[in-house]
């Protein structure tokens, strides 16, 4: 059981990858103005990740953590594609 949950955790890691890129492509245009919600969404994640270590509930503490660490990935590429002058349309 342990197995298949850590093979879960990280696919679930590895599609957020994808999941930014497609993001970041299908709005090219709202990029830029969507800058300071993506660092907001990075740092609110950040904190929850950091929040989440003190539950008791380790099932709950894990969902958690892994859901922040998608969503930072995802705003980590969307903002970082945000800064590429030929990626981005204005």
């Amino acid at each position: 059981m342990v197995i298949k949950e850590g093979i879960l955790s990280v696919v679930g890691i590895v599609v957020a990858f994808p999941a930014g890129w497609i993001l970041a492509l299908l709005t090219r245009d709202e990029l830029v103005k969507g800058r300071k919600f993506f660092e907001l969404l990075m740092i609110g994640s950040l904190i929850m990740l950091f929040a989440a270590l003190f539950l008791e509930n380790a099932r709950l503490t894990f969902a958690i953590i892994l859901s922040m660490i998608f969503a930072i990935i995802v705003s980590l590429i969307s903002l970082y594609k945000s800064f590429d002058k030929n990626f981005v349309r204005r």
